[in-house]
């Protein structure tokens, strides 16, 4: 009883929240699906998976070099395509696996992250799943925000110019990630058309980076609360030494609510009202920016007593919804 009265007032904060500033056009969902219970909370994210035994019978491409000859060992991606396949092109998922920016690529056997799963769901309905390494921070490698976005869409760009190799719909791409992994499809996604954020060393530049979509998983989108710590070891440069405005700017340039504008892509954000590293309010900010920009498309899902990373948000159930929302955006019968 008590638990529900606190996961009602938690709902009543959040509709102050999200509606005090005029939002309105999209789905909010502040409750757990029809038949779960609270038995869902349990677990995390955390461990591996072997992509063949999640989806028996997938064709899996290992370890595809998405920056060309100049890719490093983080560079790559695994390409999953679905057993049974028509004439028809196949719609492009790109999963980002989170880790604090720092690990989660593959490991040397291809087991991946067990958040990956997400979005094998997505091989049913005729999706091609690419699941993506990049440069992770750590001692052995110093690299630094932003250059995780330039990755990113290296990979969305490397996709396209595959497209006709592997029947690929480069017309219909998106992107699902959690965590910081969520932060990087954020900042990919709202940063469509910034050629600025397209370097022509990392290959395919004649091809696009665009998106279509987002699904982003409870990430950070404004940075700008962050300690210096935290932003020195993310950006790799001393941001308790910079003139404030170079500091702003800085911020501004990894922040995805910094942004927003009337090009960007319908998003698909959820997040744990209980979470306790990310604060669900980042996904209400970039939620009201989106539908302040006219984006009334984008939904935004938000779950009482939820944390971090819970298992549940990997699992078959949570996936109906979003893939729901993506197959009609995307034209998909189901």
């Amino acid at each position: 009883m008590k638990k529900r009265i606190i996961s009602l007032l938690a709902c009543i904060l959040v509709f102050a929240i999200v509606f005090g500033v005029g939002a309105s056009a999209a789905v909010i969902t502040t409750g757990l699906p029809d038949g779960l219970d609270e038995s869902c909370y349990a677990g995390t994210s955390a461990g591996r998976i072997v992509v063949e035994e999640e989806v028996p019978g997938a064709e899996v491409i290992y370890d595809l070099p998405y920056c060309g000859d100049n890719s490093t060992s983080y560079q790559k991606l695994h390409l999953v395509l679905p057993e049974e396949q028509g004439e028809e092109k196949l719609p492009v998922l790109i999963v980002v696996h989170g880790g604090v920016w720092s690990s989660g690529n593959s490991e040397e056997d291809h087991r991946v992250q067990i958040t990956d799963r997400a979005g094998l769901h997505a091989l049913k309905y005729g999706y091609a799943v690419a699941l993506v390494d990049y440069s992770i921070r750590n001692k052995e490698n110093e690299v630094a925000l932003p250059n995780q976005f330039y990755e990113i869409k290296a990979a969305v760009r490397f996709l396209r110019s595959i497209a006709e190799e592997y029947n690929l719909d480069a017309d219909r791409v998106a992107l699902l990630g959690e965590s910081a992994g969520g932060h990087l499809c954020n900042m990919v996604g709202v940063t469509n058309g910034e050629a600025e954020y397209d370097l022509e060393e990392l290959g395919n530049i004649e091809f696009s980076s665009e998106v279509q979509a987002v699904i982003g998983q409870y990430s950070l989108c404004d940075l700008k609360n962050e300690n210096d710590s935290m932003l020195t070891r993310l950006c790799g440069v001393d941001v308790a030494t910079m003139e404030k405005k170079e500091r702003n700017a800085l911020i501004a340039s990894i922040s995805p609510i910094s942004h927003v504008d009337e090009t960007d892509p319908p998003f698909y954000l959820e997040h744990g009202l209980a979470d306790k590293t990310v604060s669900y309010t980042q996904s209400c900010d970039l939620y009201n920016a989106l539908i302040e920009a006219g984006n009334n498309k984008s939904e935004l899902h938000l779950y009482p007593g939820m944390d971090h990373g819970v298992a549940w948000f990997q699992s078959e159930e949570n996936a109906e919804g979003f893939l729901t929302w993506l197959n009609n955006l995307f034209g998909i019968e189901t």
